[in-house]
C-alpha cells in the first residue's frame, strides 16, 4: 500500500500542526491556538494550492476546526493522541484505500480473490492495524529538522529504515 500525496501530505500538515501547537512536550493538547495555513505550508515545505484542498477535506471531515481572520487559521477538533493515521488516510483518500487490491484488480476482495491476494492479504491487515494505532503525535515525534520522517518505529517488528521509519515524504 502506497500513500497518496494527498494523504502524505495530509499527515505532514497535521503533524506541523501538532509540533506548531505544542503538543508533543507533554501529550496535552493546546487548544484554541490556531495555525495560519501559510505558515503550515512553509514549515512543511508543501504547495499552498494543494494544502488548501486537503485543509478544507480534513475541515469537512472533522479533524481540523478553521476560522477566518488575523487570528484564525486551523486547529485539531480532537487531541493528537486520539486522531489515528488510518482516520487521516481514510478522510483523504476514502475507507477503501488501504484495503484495495495490490494488482488493482477490480474484482479483487476477501470473497472474490485475485491470484495475488492471499500473499498481500496479511500485509494489508498488519498496515491497517499500524495505521489505526499510530497517531499524530507518533508521527510529529518522527518529524525532524529536515522534515524527512512522518512516523514512529515498530517497536516489535524492528523494520524500517537505520531510523526506523516506515513512511518518507
Amino acid at each position: 500500500m502506497l500513500l497518496s500525496h494527498s494523504s502524505d501530505y495530509a499527515i505532514r500538515v497535521l503533524s506541523e500542526i501538532v509540533r506548531e501547537s505544542g503538543e508533543m512536550a507533554n501529550g496535552k493538547v493546546s487548544h484554541g491556538q490556531y495555525i495560519q495555513g501559510e505558515t503550515l505550508c512553509d514549515n512543511a515545505e508543501l504547495p499552498r494550492e494543494f494544502v488548501a484542498k486537503i485543509l478544507a477535506v480534513l475541515v469537512n471531515a472533522k479533524i481540523l476546526g478553521s476560522r477566518k481572520g488575523p487570528r484564525g487559521g486551523f486547529v485539531l477538533v480532537k487531541p493528537a493522541h486520539e486522531i489515528t493515521l488510518l482516520s487521516v488516510i481514510e478522510a483523504i483518500d476514502g475507507k477503501d484505500q488501504i484495503d484495495w487490491c495490490v494488482v488493482r484488480s477490480a474484482q479483487c476482495d476477501d470473497r472474490r480473490q485475485c491470484r495475488q491476494h492471499g500473499l498481500f492479504q496479511t500485509l494489508q491487515h498488519r498496515m491497517r492495524e499500524y495505521l489505526s494505532t499510530t497517531t499524530l503525535v507518533d508521527a510529529a515525534a518522527g518529524i525532524r529538522v529536515s522534515g524527512a520522517t512522518v512516523a514512529r518505529p515498530s517497536e516489535s517488528s524492528g523494520q524500517g529504515d537505520e531510523n526506523g521509519s516506515l513512511l518518507r515524504p
